[in-house]
């Protein structure tokens, strides 16, 4: 469907008519705007009166009141003013001053943005400007998708910017095996919407919560953050859907003594070696089992030392 073009009275001052208006008035029909000027509209015999204020100023969209020096004391500009501010507290028109010579405003349009054209042989931003308010549109950017955190299901107790970095370092840790996340290890991140700042500040929290160790060489950045038990504790069980059946799995490996550290226990679940070390973790802490800690291979390597009868009546009543 073809879009009618916005129809634009042009009040003004004889006086501006051939220093501005006119020139004005021919851009503005080039940008598809009606713009409605005196001298194009009337022929000879027509009634002045009948023109403006019949079809000049009652059929427009907008009226745009060109205020200077000559025009703030022409009556005509005056009366064309106080018909148009009035249309527009109706809702009927857009009212759109331009400000010449710097003149003082009327006080009817001390509230309302006004324009100022200083150089009238220059203005083409200005020029933008004022097509942009005929139309009604604006220059603010177009609105984006908002930062995939904003989405995301917080862990419980943590906000969500929180919860995103305690995750993407457990996920980096199981992905290498080692209980520790590299700067490296946020830069996915970066493209998410999250700054380096937000990272830096999430960390700092989940530090001083004991969900993290931070580990810096030099500057501000920490270089490594080492998940702590209890922030991989409140990841697991709240991220790894079976997390019970995998820490009684392990619990009968170890009672049968089938496989005895965790690289043995992973390659025989099927599961990452960091998850297995977790579930030892959390089986040392309850006085279930010993173990005995060493790094080699690219991997935190742990042999389990002993395993308590205690294990074992565990399993019984889990059955």
């Amino acid at each position: 469907m073809e879009q009618t073009a916005p129809k634009v009275f042009i009040s003004h001052s004889s006086a501006d008519k051939n220093r501005f208006v006119l020139e004005f008035a021919t851009r503005l029909r080039k940008h598809g705007v009606d713009a409605w000027v005196d001298c194009w509209e009337m022929n000879p015999g027509d009634s002045l009166v009948e023109k403006i204020w019949n079809e000049g100023l009652k059929n427009s969209d907008a009226v745009i009141v060109v205020l200077s020096k000559s025009s703030i004391h022409s009556k005509w500009v005056r009366e064309e003013l106080n018909t148009a501010f009035v249309k527009k507290v109706e809702g009927q028109i857009r009212l759109i001053p331009l400000r010449l010579d710097e003149c003082e405003m009327p006080q009817c349009l001390i509230s309302t943005l006004w324009k100022d054209i200083p150089d009238t042989a220059n203005y083409d931003r200005q020029f933008g400007e004022i097509v942009n308010a005929v139309f009604g549109q604006t220059v603010k950017p177009p609105l984006g998708e908002p930062p995939s955190y904003v989405w995301h299901t917080p862990m419980l107790g943590l906000e969500p910017i929180d919860s995103i970095v305690l995750e993407s370092a457990c996920q980096a840790e199981i992905a290498s095996g080692l209980p520790t996340a590299d700067r490296e290890s946020f830069v996915p991140l970066l493209n998410q919407g999250i700054t380096e700042d937000q990272i830096i500040e999430s960390q700092q929290v989940l530090h001083d919560r004991g969900y993290v160790k931070l580990h810096y060489t030099i500057g501000r950045h920490p270089q490594a953050m080492e998940v702590k038990p209890r922030g991989f504790d409140l990841y697991a069980s709240t991220r790894i859907p079976d997390l019970q059946h995998l820490i009684t799995e392990v619990g009968r490996h170890l009672v049968r003594e089938e496989q005895m550290d965790n690289r043995a226990l992973a390659d025989a679940l099927h599961q990452p070696i960091r998850i297995v070390t977790h579930i030892l973790a959390v089986l040392e802490s309850k006085g279930w089992i010993t173990t005995g800690e060493a790094y080699g291979g690219g991997y935190q390597h742990i042999d389990v030392l002993r395993v308590s009868p205690d294990l074992k009546r565990w399993l019984e009543k889990v059955n």
